[in-house]
């Protein structure tokens, strides 16, 4: 998305194909939801497909505990798991990153907030975490431990343990981490606009290109 200088490089052949893509996907071929860009987010994304009504979706991997009992997932038995494909070039990337903790200067009691820093952030906590939620463990232990847990026989055992290596796969070769500069936050919400409309067709995808690459080129002066 960007060079070495941070200049916007995302109006080029690549990009153009990724915006096509997803216009076809969405008003060509139709095979995402009418409503998706209105109505779905995360918590949408994920009830619909465990509900059964839709065939596939990227889910976030803190969703899986929900996906392990016929009470909360409708297709239990009936679903399994996979790194993303890779694009025309035969390269996997995956939008990555992980919620942390901070303790801001104006902060009333520092001890507490550290106190409860280091318990969200302990082997227990990210056990548990992991263990019911389907969180993925940043302590390498406590993956590791996960991974052991899920080495048994049967279907479910062995869906679990390839979504591990799944998980291990994207993290270790394919996580792509956004570019650390502090007006990425307004520059995120621009192309998000702008692959929107090329999407629904609001724009053409060369319009939507050059509008995301002008505001970008505007924030970044």
């Amino acid at each position: 998305m960007f060079d070495a200088a941070l200049h916007p490089i995302f109006n080029s052949a690549a990009g153009e194909w990724a915006l096509n893509f997803l216009y076809r996907l969405h008003s060509v071929d139709r095979v995402t939801p009418p409503d998706l860009i209105e109505n779905w987010y995360y918590d949408e994304i994920s009830g619909r497909f465990r509900a059964g009504d839709v065939l596939m979706v990227g889910d976030f991997p803190g969703f899986y505990g929900l996906y392990q009992s016929r009470e909360t997932c409708a297709v239990f038995d009936q679903f399994d798991v996979a790194v993303y494909p890779a694009g025309p070039a035969g390269i996997r990337k995956s939008y990555a990153g992980g919620h942390s903790f901070a303790i801001p200067k104006a902060a009333h009691d520092p001890e507490g907030g550290l106190a409860l820093a280091k318990y969200l952030t302990s082997p227990e906590v990210q056990w548990h975490e992991a263990n019911v939620g389907g969180h993925t463990p940043v302590r390498q232990s406590i993956f590791e431990k996960m991974k052991a847990s899920q080495s048994g026989q049967g279907t479910i055992a062995e869906r679990d343990a390839r979504r591990m290596a799944a998980l291990e796969e994207t993290i270790t070769l394919y996580a792509m981490v956004p570019p650390k500069f502090a007006q990425y936050p307004l520059i995120e919400d621009i192309l998000a606009s702008g692959v929107q409309e090329a999407m629904t067709g609001k724009c053409t995808v060369q319009e939507a290109l050059l509008l995301m690459e002008n505001k970008v080129r505007e924030v970044l002066t």
